[in-house]
């Protein structure tokens, strides 16, 4: 007899027998279920919202949400007194809803509202967490949900306060060639600067050493700008390109050359050595005295003389305000740093003479050049506006032939040389 129970088989017999069984499977024998019908669909969509900062919502703050294709607009409208309750603006519809402990609960209270209104999607809200589902329980499309903040108070702009408005152009990278002129490119001590916000990297043109390029120059700024932790620089010829590494700092950038000022040089060469006499009226000796007493009685006790000078070409400049700062009776000397401030010989004299000047003369006593006696020439920085050249000669000698030499003076080209000789 042979029959089962569940997954057991039972095999008997009325008297005693062997039994051996061998039990196989067929894999080719489908074992998978059949199955038929429609699923039951039951989507629910979840949005949470995570508002910008700690005090949100604000007036004026939008929002936005999209659900089955089509954009909700929140926009917060206004807000009770006591903040207990919150009015918001959903494609124009108003809607006042009880302020929700979190903001965005409050937010999601909002939306909930305006979409329970405008559609037939079941709509509710779990703290901060807005649920959507269709009433077939089909799945629904949300999102995305953005939101734009606004300032809840905008202070007007001014130019110290903390609200400010800058029509400054800023870079993330810049890229600026430096021009020139091929005679004024290198000029030696000019000094070329890269103002990057408000921060200065500069390169001077060295007064020695070989000529330079404009590439040279830009490979000497590029070295100054690449000391910047913030800033990195590349070079190609004249070509510079600065560029943010921060990735946060956009920059402003200036590029100028020179030192504020312009550079002019006064150069006076092979101008001529005039020597001659000069007729002055002088008091004769023995009546000085008496003139000291009787001032009035000069034009009666003096008599023409004759004194010999010698007078070479010089200029002063001067200042707007007349002053003088410098005077100038030789070569004086490239890049010194000498300040004469008043009318006196140059202590700082060049050895060298400029090409286009006549050879220092020799002086007969030390038979060697002197340096002090060469034509003027004079290189200066101007700053300011005003008055600065002032040409006349330069009086070496002034004297009466029979009498020791008087001390050198400078006289204006456009007066009379007057002197007096006393006993």
């Amino acid at each position: 007899m042979l029959f089962a129970i569940g997954a057991i088989v039972y095999v008997s017999r009325a008297t005693g027998f062997t039994f051996t069984a061998d039990v196989s499977r067929n894999p080719s024998t489908s074992l998978l279920p059949t199955i038929s019908g429609t699923p039951k669909l039951d989507w629910s969509q979840d949005v949470n919202v995570q508002p910008a900062g700690p005090a949100e919502p604000q007036l004026g703050d939008v929002w936005t949400l999209t659900v089955g294709g089509t954009t909700y607009t929140l926009t917060i409208a206004s807000i009770s007194v006591n903040g207990s309750s919150v009015t918001v603006s959903v494609s124009t519809h108003p809607y006042t809803i009880a302020a929700a402990p979190t903001p965005a609960g409050t937010v999601a209270q909002g939306f909930r509202a305006a979409l329970t209104a405008a559609t037939t999607y079941t709509v509710s809200v779990n703290g901060a967490d807005l649920f959507i589902s269709s009433a077939d329980g089909s799945p629904v499309a949300v999102g995305p949900l953005t939101q734009q903040r606004r300032a809840a108070t905008l202070e007007a702009p001014t130019t110290t306060g903390p609200t400010q408005v800058d029509s400054t152009v800023h870079y993330s990278t810049a890229i600026f060639t430096l021009t020139s002129d091929q005679q004024t490119a290198w000029s030696a001590g000019e000094t070329w600067t890269v103002t990057i916000n408000g921060r200065t990297f500069s390169f001077q043109v060295p007064a020695t050493g070989p000529t330079g390029t404009l590439a040279t120059i830009a490979a000497g700024l590029k070295l100054a700008i690449d000391a910047d932790p913030d800033l990195s620089a590349t070079v190609s010829d004249a070509t510079i390109t600065v560029h943010d590494d921060t990735g946060i700092t956009p920059f402003t950038l200036k590029v100028s050359r020179g030192n504020g000022g312009l550079t002019g040089v006064f150069d006076i060469d092979f101008a001529n050595t005039v020597s001659g006499f000069s007729q002055v009226p002088v008091v004769l000796p023995q009546y000085q005295w008496l003139v000291d007493l009787i001032p009035w009685l000069r034009p009666y006790l003096q008599t023409i003389d004759l004194l010999h000078f010698d007078a070479r070409p010089a200029f002063q400049l001067l200042d707007s305000a007349g002053n003088v700062l410098k005077t100038v009776t030789c070569t004086i000397q490239p890049g010194s740093v000498e300040v004469q401030g008043q009318a006196t010989r140059p202590l700082v004299c060049s050895n060298l003479v400029d090409l286009g000047s006549r050879p220092a003369p020799i002086n007969p006593q030390t038979g060697l050049p002197d340096y002090t006696k060469t034509d003027p020439l004079l290189t200066y920085t101007f700053t300011q506006a005003g008055k600065y050249f002032h040409q006349g000669r330069r009086v070496d000698r002034l004297r009466q032939p029979d009498r020791v030499p008087r001390r050198p003076q400078l006289v204006p080209a456009d007066r009379l040389l007057r002197a007096s000789r006393t006993g």
